[in-house]
């Protein structure tokens, strides 16, 4: 009876030992599931702020900065063909006026922008925060490397699209102090013409944003193929 008693003892605790480690690893894996899951959250939150930032800056249209350009052009190419200054004026008014809802479109935009810097911030923590993820999951340290790749992407993402409306921004209302110094001012001409030549381009900033954009989609749906 000794040897029986013994024998279910021992039983008993094996079995609270190996509920025990059962318990540990479910619990260990659970958490793994809730670090990559409060990733995904963070990243589809952070991929909305940058979308909705995003939108409005583009939605200005530099085409309207370069119908003002134009008119730009126009006006001091009218200082050669002898048109009268009121003629400049409204061309200068026309000018001014496309500038103006440019200017106010994208001021409008600072708390978008304010947003998507903060869900990068909350994105960079929960990528960092996958440096505690077991290797109860499949791929783990790929997908750790991966998670500060897609978080670093998104801020230069986000760097990129800051400096387009920057410079978007600046070069509008350099436009219109040029039109109305040049109207002001003839023998200035060429000095206000050339200073505009200071500002990058439009263009190269936009393909900047557009190539870090599908870089970090493309890193994410990386991340998503390791996870599965």
């Amino acid at each position: 009876m000794g040897m029986v008693k013994k024998y279910k003892l021992l039983s008993a605790l094996f079995l609270v030992v190996i509920t025990g480690i059962i318990f540990f690893f479910y619990k260990m894996y659970q958490r793994d599931i809730a670090i990559l899951e409060n990733f995904l959250v963070s990243y589809k939150k952070s991929e909305k702020a940058i979308s909705d930032f995003s939108i409005p800056v583009f939605a200005t249209d530099s085409s309207r900065l370069d119908q003002s350009n134009k008119i730009y052009s126009r006006v001091t190419g009218s200082m050669k063909n002898m048109h009268s200054n009121e003629d400049r004026q409204e061309m200068v008014r026309e000018a001014i006026s496309q500038n103006t809802y440019l200017l106010d479109s994208l001021n409008e935009t600072g708390d978008l922008e304010n947003k998507a810097a903060d869900a990068i911030s909350e994105l960079r923590s929960s990528a960092i925060a996958l440096s505690r993820v077991s290797s109860l999951i499949k791929n783990d340290k790929e997908l750790k490397g991966r998670g500060i790749e897609i978080a670093d992407l998104s801020r230069k993402e986000l760097n990129s699209l800051s400096a387009y409306k920057r410079v978007f921004r600046d070069k509008i209302d350099a436009v219109n102090k040029l039109l109305k110094n040049v109207v002001q001012h003839n023998k200035e001409q060429n000095r206000v013409i050339n200073s505009l030549s200071q500002y990058p381009d439009l263009e190269r900033l936009s393909k900047e944003f557009g190539d870090l954009n599908n870089n970090r989609k493309a890193a994410y749906a990386r991340f998503e193929e390791l996870g599965k």
